[in-house]
């Protein structure tokens, strides 16, 4: 069983390394157990003649303790909240596979309740049409539904340059074609998530999207199989340091946070960005 102190997940530009209070053990010593499993254990205590009354009492309570726990675990395990594991992997995309200059792009319907299943037709059909016109690009995407019922689409994209033409005429949402279609350019895109409005917006639709029952069953959000995925390694603090900072010297620290968690005593998140490499400072 492997244990680690501390997470860095390497973000192109940044290194991004969580310090935990405690040390963390990987794996689950207490693998879950089926309820038929667990009844069986406990008509056996209460078969075992060796074992006072007392004795199967609390040898009963525990396993039942541990059917409890187990139930709430599932229960908790259905709830639609967004997790930090999930926003923190979404963030990690965003942040390694997007810049400023790209584009945010908006997909709505004019007809009432587009249903999810619906909707991710259409939009696998425009990612198509969009490549066939402009090329390859890369893509993360959100869902979210409005007030009327019906469902659209927040999209970040690597797209060349937009033809001005191409807007002006229409020609951009005619390749959609079930309604408006709404772009800018990113401007803003800072890898500290406090202060990335954008990130903030993109984040809020994935929750109110989960927590809706008719995303149940459907992915969290949608991605371009070309996307870099961060790299991601763990260890003690100090072989983590060793391990990347090798690599990195010069490492600027642009953040810092400590706070309690209920698990692990303490985490604390420091955000590095990298130093540019010698061929890119200097011109040809």
């Amino acid at each position: 069983m492997e244990r680690y102190d501390c997470k860095v997940v390497d973000l192109g530009d940044y290194l991004k390394v969580t310090r935990y209070g405690n040390t963390i053990k990987t794996g689950n010593p207490f693998p879950r157990r089926k309820k038929s499993e667990i009844e069986e254990e406990l008509k056996k205590i209460e078969e075992r003649p060796d074992l006072a009354d007392i004795e199967k009492l609390v040898a009963k309570e525990i396993l039942r303790g541990l059917k409890e726990k187990q139930v709430k675990s599932s229960v908790k395990r259905r709830t639609r909240k967004l997790s930090n594991a999930e926003k923190n992997k979404f963030l990690n995309l965003v942040v390694i596979n997007f810049k400023i200059g790209d584009l945010f792009i908006t997909l709505t319907y004019e007809r009432e309740n587009v249903t999810v299943d619906e909707a991710s037709r259409d939009y696998e059909n425009w990612i198509k049409r969009m490549r066939e016109r402009y090329g390859d690009f890369k893509y993360l995407a959100v869902r979210s539904f409005q007030e009327r019922g019906t469902i659209h689409f927040h999209i970040l994209a690597n797209l060349p340059r937009i033809p001005k033409e191409g807007l002006e005429n229409n020609t951009f949402r005619d390749i959609w074609g079930h309604g408006n279609v709404y772009l800018v350019n990113i401007f803003s895109l800072n890898v500290i998530y406090q202060g990335s409005p954008l990130s903030k917006y993109l984040v809020k639709n994935l929750e109110e999207f989960k927590e809706d029952e008719r995303s149940f069953g459907k992915r969290l959000y949608l991605k371009s199989k070309n996307l870099v995925e961060p790299i991601e390694d763990k260890g003690s603090y100090e072989e983590m340091i060793k391990k990347f900072g090798a690599d990195n010297v010069g490492l600027e620290k642009i953040f810092s946070k400590k706070f309690p968690v209920k698990y692990h005593k303490s985490m604390e998140i420091e955000i590095y960005k990298k130093p540019k490499k010698l061929n890119e400072d200097t011109p040809e």
